[in-house]
């Protein structure tokens, strides 16, 4: 969204890059922004790095987003 990395909350961008139109804002994208929202905390949470974590990221964790990214990125494609 800023052309570098921020600190900002991944929700935010995503209303700021809609509001922007450089992200779809029908229901659709919506609804897919809000589920791939909580799976990427999720999946911070349980094996993110900024912490010691019991357990960390694996090849299906990471098969996980690049699939939903891949998902969203087709939408975005189609609209």
């Amino acid at each position: 969204m800023h052309g570098k990395t921020g600190n900002a909350d991944i929700a935010a961008l995503i209303q700021e890059g809609q509001k922007s139109n450089l992200i779809p804002n029908d229901f659709f994208t919506k609804e897919i922004f809000k589920n791939i929202v909580a799976v990427l905390m999720k999946e911070r949470q349980e094996t993110g790095d900024a912490h010691p974590k019991k357990e960390y990221a694996t090849e299906e964790n990471a098969k996980i987003v690049i699939n939903i990214s891949m998902i969203f990125i087709q939408h975005c494609l189609s609209v």
